[in-house]
């Protein structure tokens, strides 16, 4: 009976000090629970509460420190601050909520500094070297924006999304070069990530490589066709690779998907001339005149070049004198005038 009775005792002294252990965290849940209802003194007794049962826990000041904040008493919240890491200077989350307090109150330099010591104890929280990155923007510090986004991916270079951080970072500092390595990279581990493929694909092309920009704009077209500026951009590179007949297919897809876009009709009217259908290119021709093409003038000359290979001398006649009489005139049309509508 004794050994049962003491069983019983330490039992429930074990069930006491269960509950006791977890009654600070309680206590804090209460309190801000009373704090969204609107009652500001119940939240601070039970933050006091929790404070009073474990003063040497680092988290009680700090959840207090985060109330007075929500209530705008700036300098209690930083007293509080301050004891938290008194407490313990390794509990990383007191630096992250100062180095806002701190950003609050227009002192970026503190803040960089607490967001700093908050990364070297959380090197794969993606969010605090963003929010450090904003800090830098604020500093007008473009080098340690780029330094911030190096330490990101140092410190994760398995995670695709830090890696596309900093491609979109260098895309707006002006280095598409590393801007084209970080996104190829990001893709690796991100595989058909929007963003990446569509920004990778645009900097290939404008950096002129087009066998690449074949690759990025073919992946991405595959899963998000409606874009108009790449099926262009596609067609584009794949003509420069004389691959006329790859970008004339293109094109044909292309304006299946975009049925109003005057410069898709334009180009692929362009290429139906060149590879010698000349009735598909007057209608192509055709559409791009309706559509009020911003080059409406060339359009009436290339149409009638298709149209005077169709040995439609007097249409194609009409279509030069008004590309040669338009603003901006097409200079080659007078030479056809001369040529072949005397």
């Amino acid at each position: 009976m004794k050994t049962f009775k003491l069983l019983l005792i330490l039992s429930y002294w074990g069930l006491i000090s269960s509950l006791s252990a977890q009654t600070p965290d309680l206590y804090i849940r209460t309190g801000f629970r009373k704090f969204e209802q609107g009652d500001t003194a119940g939240s601070f007794l039970y933050l006091n509460k929790a404070i009073l049962l474990d003063p040497q826990s680092p988290k009680g000041w700090l959840e207090r420190g985060r109330l007075y904040s929500y209530a705008n008493n700036l300098q209690s919240a930083f007293r509080d601050l301050d004891t938290a890491i008194l407490k313990d200077p390794k509990y990383s989350p007191t630096y992250l909520l100062r180095a806002h307090l701190y950003e609050k109150m227009g002192q970026q330099e503190l803040a960089v500094r607490d967001i700093s010591r908050y990364i070297l104890a959380n090197p794969r929280d993606i969010d605090g070297y963003t929010y450090k990155m904003n800090l830098w923007v604020a500093l007008n510090s473009d080098r340690s924006v780029l330094l911030t986004a190096d330490d990101l991916v140092n410190n994760n270079t398995d995670l695709g999304v830090a890696w596309k951080i900093r491609a979109q970072l260098r895309e707006k500092y002006k280095d598409p070069i590393g801007a084209i390595s970080d996104y190829d990279k990001a893709l690796t581990l991100l595989k058909n990530d929007s963003i990446c493929l569509h920004r990778l694909s645009i900097l290939c092309f404008e950096s002129g490589d087009m066998k690449n920009t074949v690759l990025a704009s073919t992946s991405f077209l595959n899963l998000y066709p409606n874009h108009a500026d790449l099926w262009f951009n596609l067609s584009e590179a794949q003509a420069s690779l004389q691959d006329t007949l790859g970008s004339l297919n293109t094109l044909r897809k292309a304006v299946r998907i975009f049925p109003g876009d005057a410069l898709l009709w334009f180009t692929k009217g362009y290429y139906e001339l060149i590879k010698g259908d000349w009735n598909v290119a007057v209608q192509d021709f055709s559409t791009t005149i309706l559509l009020n093409f911003e080059e409406k003038n060339l359009a009436h000359f290339n149409r009638g070049l298709a149209l005077l290979y169709l040995k439609k001398h007097q249409e194609a006649c009409a279509d030069f004198t008004i590309a040669s009489t338009g603003t901006p005139a097409v200079t080659e049309a007078s030479e056809y005038l001369l040529k072949y509508c005397k």
